[in-house]
């Protein structure tokens, strides 16, 4: 019996792994009632274009992260030889130490421990 278009069911299902599946589907109305079952095989190729664009863009990833590290790498790693200061400049060095030795006397320790452990005493 070939089925009308006014009866057709179209079931449609994606798989997302490979495997065997199982499908009931039961239709009824007031007077019938038909029940099926079928059973899948699905087989995915791992050879997809999907499959291969992920691992390719992936591999992408990696070697662009890794070219940046190692491009970061030799930047910072460069040799950069001191430079001599003029005699006029000595003025300009002591104003960029003012705020490192404020800084230095800020945080500066006392002998003591700022908690000690026995609050009678100071150790």
């Amino acid at each position: 019996v070939t089925p009308t278009p006014e009866c057709q069911i179209v079931l449609r299902q994606f798989f997302n792994n490979s495997g065997t599946f199982c499908i009931n589907v039961s239709l009824t109305n007031d007077v019938s009632l038909a029940v099926t079952s079928a059973r899948l095989n699905v087989a995915i190729d791992t050879n997809s274009s999907r499959n291969t664009a992920g691992a390719t863009l992936g591999v992408l990833f990696f070697v662009c992260a890794l070219a940046a590290i190692a491009f970061t790498y030799k930047r910072f790693k460069e040799y950069h030889p001191l430079r001599e200061e003029s005699e006029g400049s000595g003025f300009a060095s002591g104003i960029s130490a003012v705020p490192s030795m404020l800084w230095s006397f800020l945080n500066r320790r006392s002998t003591a421990e700022s908690r000690p452990l026995l609050l009678g005493r100071v150790v």
